[in-house]
Formats: C-alpha cells, sequence, structure tokens
C-alpha cells in the first residue's frame, strides 16, 4: 500500500520535471533568438501574436524532441533576410569599455610624454633681454 501511495506521488512529479526541462529549454530559446516582428527584441520580449505563435512552435518543436539547432534552423527558415541571432557586430557595451579604454590610454600616454619631455632650456628672447645684455657689455668695456 505504502509502494503504490510513493509511486503514485513520484510519477506526477517526473511528469513535472520533465515539462520544466522543456520550459526551461523553450525559454533559452525565446530569450537568445531575435524577434523577426519586433527589431531589437528577443522572441521573449515581443508582444507581438506573430511572436507568440513561434513562441508556441518552438515549444511544440521542444516537446518533440528537436535540438536547438534544428529549432533556429528551422526559425531561421521561416525569415531567411532576418538575422535573427542578433549578433551584429559589436556589442554596445563592448564598444563603450573599448572607447573609454582608449581615451584613458590617450591621457596616460599623454602625462607620461609630459612629464618626460626635457625642460625648455633656450633662453628668452626680447628686447628686454638684448638691452640688459647690452648694459653687460658696456659694463665690461669700461673696466
Amino acid at each position: 500500500m505504502v509502494a503504490l501511495a510513493a509511486t503514485t506521488w513520484l510519477v506526477p512529479a517526473g511528469a513535472q520535471t520533465e515539462g520544466g526541462a522543456a520550459d526551461r529549454r523553450s525559454l533559452s530559446i525565446y530569450r537568445s533568438t531575435q524577434s523577426p516582428f519586433c527589431p531589437g527584441r528577443t522572441l521573449d520580449d515581443c508582444p507581438s501574436e506573430a511572436a507568440a505563435a513561434w513562441r508556441a512552435d518552438i515549444r511544440e518543436w521542444v516537446e518533440e524532441g528537436a535540438s536547438g539547432r534544428e529549432i533556429r534552423e528551422r526559425l531561421q527558415a521561416r525569415a531567411p533576410d532576418v538575422d535573427l541571432s542578433g549578433r551584429r557586430g559589436v556589442p554596445g557595451w563592448l564598444f563603450a569599455l573599448l572607447a573609454f579604454g582608449a581615451a584613458g590610454f590617450g591621457l596616460w600616454a599623454a602625462r607620461r610624454l609630459r612629464r618626460r619631455a626635457p625642460p625648455d632650456t633656450s633662453p628668452a628672447v626680447g628686447p628686454e633681454l638684448d638691452a640688459r645684455l647690452d648694459e653687460e657689455l658696456a659694463r665690461l668695456e669700461r673696466s
């Protein structure tokens, strides 16, 4: 009797675990696939009815046992002119990081070069210096 109760209790739990795995796989695909209906958003974020239909199809394919790659290929065949991967060059956060890094390096290099520059030892040339030099020369000639 106890064994029967334990097995009836375990079967739904096992079914829930399998359903939970399918939910997680489906959600992972929704979140990593760009929506062709909402530019800049994933299928998970897109409120479009067409995106909801795509999510239902993905869920069905996951339950059928299709691999993630196969599902992505099916979706890409539906929208061949759209990049569903979302990889469009350098991500914005990486670009910003590189730009700030380059600016910081530029400031560091400028300070470093300024510190290493030899001091300016050339005399200041001008009318005041010429007059003073003439006075000194005249004084030396008198002596």
